[in-house]
């Protein structure tokens, strides 16, 4: 059913709020695009918010992401950094904002998410920024090495971190040697022979109940097992901070061993079907659940917990 269909004027209400529809998705999975009456702030929600009223407005005490707190957000990364915002009207996380060097004058468009989270930090052309020359790489390579890895040789290549600068590494533990781009070595490399990629049943893992929020709204919760929360949590934040949705944690289980958890997922994956798509959620939209679905969750997770520590 469209929302036009069951919304003759193409409005509903929340708390005495009023939001204009601009924009109907495909189903009550898919996002619609709404505008308030009140503060015309326009967002994104999925048709089930709607028809639940969940969905609170913008310009209320709930929300996090107006455009004064945008813009503070901004204003608080630049700070101490030669840059000026030209641009004081912030709206969405993608739209062009206007930014000045102070040092060269040049002035070049940027946006909220680029600007916000700190991925400017000085302008290309005059490079105010410490150069990357042989010694700084070094040094670089040399904090973030893992202490079980030793570097063994390392080859500069003019660019810094182009995939010419090479580390020679060998791995203190096992004694097995090896080369990758310095570009690796700072996102975080660790012996390839010794490590452990994806879940391990064999060892201690977590299950786990995120909090997923979008544009400041909870629109629902991702739930799961890991090896490594922490790494999780930080990856699914990365491939979603594009789209403008935050994961956090909400709740977790321990288990001294994966397959428990693993089993204890599958039974979740039984009664809850999966509420978001790729489109909307580019990663973590399966095993997925609306607001509305989180008692009966804990429900059934909490009651196979306790089953589980009676025999552990």
């Amino acid at each position: 059913m469209l929302l036009s269909e069951y919304y003759k004027e193409s409005k509903y209400s929340h708390n005495g709020q009023n939001y204009e529809i601009l924009e109907e998705g495909k189903n009550q999975r898919s996002y619609f695009k709404v505008k308030c009456v009140v503060c015309e702030e326009i967002s994104t929600v999925t048709a089930a918010s709607i028809l639940s009223g969940r969905k609170p407005c913008l310009c209320s005490k709930k929300a996090a992401t107006t455009p004064a707190r945008k813009l503070k957000k901004i204003l608080d990364a630049i700070e101490g950094k030669p840059l000026t915002l030209m641009s004081m009207e912030v709206s969405g996380a993608f739209d062009p904002l206007s930014v000045k060097c102070n040092l060269c004058g040049k002035v070049w468009e940027s946006n909220y998410n680029a600007l916000a989270y700190n991925r400017i930090s000085c302008c290309a052309d005059c490079g105010h920024a410490e150069k990357l020359t042989e010694e700084v790489v070094l040094n670089r390579v040399l904090e973030r090495l893992d202490d079980s890895v030793q570097l063994v040789s390392f080859r500069y290549a003019k660019l810094g971190y182009s995939k010419d600068s090479r580390t020679f590494l060998s791995c203190k533990k096992c004694e097995y040697k090896w080369d990758t781009s310095v570009a690796s070595v700072l996102k975080g490399c660790g012996c390839p022979r010794c490590a452990k990629y994806g879940f391990q049943k064999d060892i201690a893992a977590t299950l786990y109940i995120l909090s997923i929020v979008s544009d400041g709204v909870l629109i629902g919760y991702k739930y799961g097992i890991t090896s490594d929360l922490r790494r999780r949590i930080i990856q699914h934040n990365k491939l979603c901070r594009p789209v403008g949705v935050e994961f956090s944690l909400y709740q977790s289980w321990e288990y001294e061993v994966g397959q428990d958890a693993l089993n204890h997922e599958r039974v979740l994956k039984d009664n809850f079907t999966m509420s978001f798509t790729k489109e909307s959620l580019p990663s973590g939209f399966t095993e997925t659940i609306l607001t509305d679905e989180l008692e009966e969750l804990l429900e059934i997770q909490n009651k196979q917990y306790e089953d589980y520590k009676l025999w552990h």
